[in-house]
């Protein structure tokens, strides 16, 4: 091998490890988006048992700072939005598992809600559902990534 074919083949072995890590830069949020559900899970079923307390909505709000800090291209604004404009029919096991964040029928989160990391969220689920596809396209315009390689990642974090 010449020494050029040679630094080609490095290049190319660098540049796809740097692309790697840009996608998971990227994607960050939506890791983060994919614990939040987890956890949000678990303070529902304490909710509906009539146990949610104050300490499980500080989890829920540090949750979504975190997921907040970390989606940094609006990966994660862009996959509830898309995913609250899907129709009921089409959904999959990792839709829904994103989905029970925020649930079927999002409302416009108030102006107080809006204040914290959630409201954001809460926000972009609304878009998603009561404007469709388009909007979440161009409301999160700096997300380049598709649903489908979205999901995937959701659906690699989750294995």
């Amino acid at each position: 091998m010449s020494h050029g074919s040679r630094a080609r083949e490095l290049y190319q072995i660098r540049a796809g490890t740097i692309g790697i890590r840009a996608a998971g830069f990227a994607l960050a949020g939506i890791g983060g988006l994919v614990l939040g559900a987890g956890l949000v899970g678990v303070l529902a079923l304490a909710s509906r048992r009539g146990k949610r307390s104050v300490d499980e909505a500080m989890k829920e709000d540090s949750v979504f700072n975190l997921v907040s800090s970390a989606d940094v291209q609006g990966c994660a604004l862009k996959l509830v939005c898309l995913l609250e404009a899907k129709e009921e029919k089409e959904l999959n096991d990792d839709d829904n598992f994103i989905l029970g964040i925020f649930g079927r029928d999002p409302q416009a989160p108030s102006i107080e809600k809006m204040k914290s990391a959630r409201g954001a969220y809460d926000y972009a689920a609304f878009m998603g559902h009561k404007f469709g596809l388009e909007a979440c396209d161009a409301l999160f315009y700096t997300c380049d990534y598709s649903y489908k390689q979205m999901i995937a990642y959701v659906g690699q974090l989750r294995a």
